[in-house]
């Protein structure tokens, strides 16, 4: 898998080769310690390591570990591939390779889509403002029968599934939350979002800063007239045009029939995810981000 990742898309590239311009994490789940371990541009670790509750901080050499290798530990399926490991060669001491043995799989096993660690204050790649692209779709419905290999694997989703889904209902749908999040999905209807986010203006889940930047009429929400919230909101976001730009039901139905292996796309399920994803991002940005657009 290491060197079709490189043929195809990082060509041997290591962490040090990353982009200045922005801040690249790649997250994995140590199974070891049950905590996310983490590759960047900067360093790479586990805060169970660089922070012992006893003893000296394990920490690696980041530089030339490869971005195949990184990516390889935070898409390792459980149960389908072998946990990845950290060579000796990679820890800034050889002899801490002795005392702990990292073993890498799926980063959605502990932070389905990289929120924690971008909402955590503490967490070295945190940010006040978050918008999180969703690949994923609705966990499908399987009839068929299971071998212990899928059943495997099906949990596995199930699990990941429950994550993301809890991940996103503390981001979303809390106003005391770190981090301010614009959560967009390939399972969300463009047209269903205004409304959602109405009713979350009215169970207090919006912080004030985002009402303040829509330039809602405090009046309106005290009254609770939220048609004219409403109405308010879809003049300042151009709410039908960002409604023309998206999908058909037979467009949406393509996209959200492909599926998230590594095998060719055609014209038409490409454009149907592009155009899908232009109209959700726009809606949810405009909605939850509106501070950034001033």
């Amino acid at each position: 898998m290491k060197k079709k990742y490189d043929k195809i898309f990082f060509k041997k590239k290591t962490l040090k080769d990353l982009s200045n311009s922005f801040k690249t994490t790649i997250n994995s789940t140590n199974v070891a310690t049950g905590r996310i371990f983490y590759f960047s541009k900067e360093s790479m670790g586990d805060s169970t390591y660089s922070y012992p509750n006893s003893g000296s901080p394990i920490t690696f050499k980041h530089g030339d570990f490869p971005v195949s290798r990184a990516v390889m530990a935070s898409s390792c399926v459980p149960g389908a591939f072998t946990p990845i490991r950290i060579k000796k060669a990679f820890f800034s001491n050889r002899k801490d390779a002795k005392k702990v043995s990292p073993k890498l799989i799926d980063g959605g096993v502990y932070d389905n889509q990289g929120i924690h660690k971008l909402t955590f204050p503490s967490s070295s790649s945190y940010c006040g403002n978050v918008i999180v692209s969703d690949a994923g779709n609705f966990l499908p419905t399987e009839n068929w029968s299971f071998n212990s290999l899928f059943l495997l694997m099906r949990t596995g989703s199930i699990f990941m599934s429950r994550i993301k889904n809890i991940q996103m209902m503390t981001n979303l749908y809390h106003s005391n939350t770190n981090s301010i999040v614009a959560f967009q999905s390939l399972g969300f209807d463009v047209d269903n979002s205004l409304g959602e986010f109405i009713k979350m203006i009215k169970h207090g889940h919006i912080k004030e800063e985002v009402i303040k930047a829509h330039e809602i009429d405090e009046q309106l929400i005290v009254i609770k007239d939220w048609k004219s919230v409403e109405k308010h909101i879809k003049v300042r976001i151009e709410y039908d045009k960002i409604i023309a730009k998206g999908c058909n039901k037979e467009e949406l139905e393509t996209a959200r029939n492909v599926k998230t292996g590594l095998s060719k796309l055609s014209d038409e399920k490409i454009n149907a995810l592009v155009k899908h994803a232009e109209a959700i991002t726009e809606m949810q940005v405009k909605l939850f981000l509106p501070h950034l657009l001033k």
